[in-house]
Order: C-alpha cells, then structure tokens, then sequence
C-alpha cells in the first residue's frame, strides 16, 4: 500500500507556492520555490498524521486521482505507524500485545511514528496480524522517503539511508 495524500499547489502573487492537502484542509505549507513547497509539504504532512496517530484522532484515507494534485508522501516511520495501524483493524492494541508476547506499552510503540520498529519486530506484527511474513515491511521498502525528496522512491534501500536506519 502506497501512502500519498493529495494536495493541491497554487502560484501566490509574490510567486511563491502555496500547498493545501486536500483531504486535511487544517495542514498546508508555502515554499518560495515548487521544491521547496513540495519537500515542506512532506513535513508538514508527516507531523499532522503523526499527531493524529498520537492523539488517537482519525487519520483520513487519502483521496485517490484528484485531478491536478500532486501526490506526497509522509515519511516511512509515520507511513509505517499508518500501515500497523490499518493492518491491526478492530482488534485492540491488548489482543496485539498478547499475539505479540509482549507489553501493551511495547505494542502501543509499533503505531508510534516516533519510534521505529526494528525488522524482526515488523515481521512478528505483521505474522500477529494474520499477514505474510515481512508484508509490511515489503509495503515499506517500496515506498522509502529519502532525505531532499517531496516523493518516494522504490530503489533498494542500503545500510547507509539514515531515514532507513532509524538515526
């Protein structure tokens, strides 16, 4: 699954950019060059998705073919704080735990985008969530968000991508 919400980019008088996501009306940015927009736009998605994750808000499901938006994607530990979240469904994070072995608190971190789950982790949660083994971390090797980028790539990751490494 492919996280990207869909916002809208308009040209202001002075020439800089103003975006505004369009199923978050409350989460916009500027930027005074289309780049700079776009890559303030990531953080500015990533941190209201990361907030509403933690304040249990609800977290809309992106908008799909919005004619003339531009998709962007949040940053891969909200985008996998999301994806466990969305796997999990209706059970409770103690029916998580309890697949898990482990703590409600250590099952309440892996929907926490400030805390980065390892591999092994994902791969229990995802085998807990009746899900292929490593399926969520393969829906996130696919759509890593690299430093300097407004979009995903879906290059193989390597050791060295500090956004990979959790640093």
């Amino acid at each position: 699954m492919d996280i990207r919400y869909p916002a809208t980019l308009e040209i202001q008088d002075d020439g800089s950019f103003f975006v505004q996501f369009v199923d978050l009306p409350d989460t916009f940015t500027e930027g005074k060059t289309k780049e700079e927009a776009l890559f303030n736009a990531a953080e500015v998605l990533s941190a209201m998705l990361a907030w509403r994750l933690d304040e249990a808000k609800n977290v809309p499901a992106p908008t799909p073919k919005v004619k003339g938006a531009h998709y962007i994607a949040p940053d891969a530990k909200t985008q996998a704080a999301m994806l466990l979240r969305l796997a999990r469904g209706e059970r409770t994070l103690s029916e998580l735990a309890r697949a898990l072995e482990t703590s409600w608190p250590a099952a309440k971190r892996l929907e926490d985008p400030s805390h980065w789950p390892s591999l092994k982790t994902l791969d229990r949660a995802a085998a807990a969530l009746g899900k292929a083994p490593r399926a969520l971390a393969r829906v996130m090797l696919g759509t890593w968000h690299l430093p300097g980028r407004a979009e995903p790539t879906n290059r193989e990751p390597h050791r060295g991508d500090a956004v990979l490494c959790g640093r």
